[in-house]
Parts: C-alpha cells; structure tokens; sequence
C-alpha cells in the first residue's frame, strides 16, 4: 500500500493540505464522517462543481434524489421550490416538482422544432404523446403512435380524419351516438312548374343548410322575378343532401309561405320531400292540392323552413 503523505499540515495558515500523491488510494472507513464547517468553494470533482453555500441536493439513506426538498414528499427524484402540503402519489412518483405556490415543467424547443411528452412501452416508445409544433403553433395529441386531434393556434380542435367523432350520452365506443359531422353552408334553389316557367331573382337567393350528424334543416326566402305562364306543380330545387334511402316511402314536411301571390291567397302551404324524390314540392295542407304554381307571380316571395335525415 503507498504511504499517505501529508504535506504542508498547518489548519492556521491558511495553506494547501495535501493528502497522498497522484495514484494514491484514500480510503475512508465506515462510520466516519467528512464535515464542512465552512463554504466548499471551488470544490470539484469529476463531472461535479459546487460553490453552494447551502444543501442543494441530498442522496437519502432510501436512495432516493431530493433536489432543495426537505418536505418529504416522495419520489425518486424529487425538486421543491416550497412546501405545498402534499405528498406524491405512489403510483406515479418517479419524478415530483412541488411548490407552495405555483409549479410546472418547463419543455423549451427551438421556434421551428417540437416539443413533446411521449409515453412509450415495450412494443412502442412514443405509442402516445402530447407534441407542441412551434411551427405551426400547436398541439397534436397522439394515441396509438398517430395524431388523432389537434388544437390549433386559433383554438380549433380539428380531428386528423373525417371518421373521427365524439360519443355523447354514453361512456362506450357506440356507433348510434357518434357525431362525427358538423356542417353550414349556402345552396341556390331554382323553381320549376308543371309547365312555364318561373324565374328566381339572383340577388335575393338566400337558402342555407345546417347538417348535425344525418340530420338536415333547410331555410330558405327566394325572389322572384319573372314568370311565364305557370301552372301545375310548384318545385324548389336544389337542396345539398338527398333524401335517406330504405325508409319505405319516407316523408319530411315543414313550413311554407307566400308573399304577393296572385288569383288570391291559397290555403294553407307546406313544402314536403319525398324518399328519392330531389325537390321540395309545395302542397295545400288543407286539400293535398299540389297544383300551385299558378299562384306565384313576378312579385312573390316564397319562404320555408324544413328538417329531414339524409343518408350522406
């Protein structure tokens, strides 16, 4: 064994006290403690510097890592910045940031790289993740190693396809409460007679649509500007979904008024759709007449409101 020499021993002189040569072993026996009474600046050894003047961190007799915690809150490795009260859950405590105040985890990324949370297992090592794109400013969650959802910078939740829905009213995967459409636009409807003809005044076609899941409601308030010589059936075409198939003889009907109508007010109106049949066809509620296309005229105004179920 080398010797240990001592070289310089004078703890009121201020000076170097050194302890072996280069090679050496110093060997330390179990029980003895090193203590520093005063601050270990500068003191260093392979991959650790310190110039605390406190305790920063602290290796429990558990084996367990506690960075400035003296709270006991569990964890394998464990950063308080204050006593909050609580302790970790068991179940996921490898690691806990706690504070008295407010707390978090801080994930800095490049402005046009990501930055994730992955959760992996033995088949996958990102199988889920909650991923920030500082490119396009937003979050993608994933499930089954692909993103399912988006939030994007404007705040939209988006779906990654159009299968994708929400489940509502129930706590299982059912098919019949999967509402997996939203949708609202504008249509232009034409009118069409048994015979003559009646003209819609383009500035004034004003027909929108909301469809829910299968579910469709149309309104509409058309114009018109010319006639010529109707008469017979009176058809508004041009609807955005067709009618739903396998019903057997399926029949939406909703609401219909005429402004202006000339040979005098007809009797209650109401517009009706029948299975594979594209037009809204304008009926008497009263007499089931279907002849009233001679009612319109150049100044009349037709309006209408209907809900029915498509296939699409």
């Amino acid at each position: 064994m080398s010797k240990i020499e001592v070289d310089k021993v004078d703890p009121q002189s201020g000076t170097t006290l050194t302890l072996g040569t280069s090679g050496d072993t110093i060997a330390i026996p179990s029980g003895v403690t090193i203590a520093n009474s005063g601050t270990a600046t500068g003191f260093s050894t392979a991959g650790i510097v310190s110039n605390a003047d406190a305790t920063a961190i602290t290796i429990t007799d558990a084996e367990l890592v506690q960075i400035k915690n003296t709270n006991d809150t569990g964890g394998l490795l464990s950063v308080s910045g204050g006593d909050s009260g609580a302790t970790a859950n068991t179940g996921h405590d490898e690691i806990v940031v706690e504070n008295s105040g407010n707390s978090g985890i801080s994930i800095l990324s490049g402005t046009s790289s990501n930055g994730a949370v992955c959760f992996g297992d033995s088949g996958n090592n990102c199988i889920g993740y909650v991923n920030y794109d500082h490119t396009n400013n937003k979050i993608d969650l994933g499930t089954n190693g692909a993103t399912q959802w988006s939030l994007d910078s404007s705040g939209n939740f988006l779906p990654a396809a159009t299968d994708h829905g929400i489940y509502l009213g129930v706590n299982s995967a059912t098919a019949a409460n999967l509402l997996d459409d939203y949708e609202e636009g504008t249509w232009e409807a034409t009118v069409t007679t048994g015979s003559g003809s009646i003209t819609v005044n383009s500035s004034n076609n004003l027909c929108n649509y909301t469809k829910i899941g299968r579910m469709v409601q149309l309104n509409g308030s058309l114009s018109i500007s010319s006639v010529s010589s109707p008469s017979g059936d009176l058809l508004i075409n041009g609807k955005p979904f067709a009618t739903t198939g396998g019903e057997g003889g399926f029949r939406a009907t909703g609401a219909f008024c005429m402004y202006n109508p000339t040979n005098g007010t007809p009797p209650g109106l109401v517009c009706q759709i029948f299975e594979g049949y594209d037009p809204l066809r304008i009926e008497s509620s009263g007499s089931a007449d279907r002849s009233q296309a001679d009612h319109v005229q150049a100044s009349s105004e037709l309006r209408f409101t209907i809900n029915y179920v498509t296939h699409l």
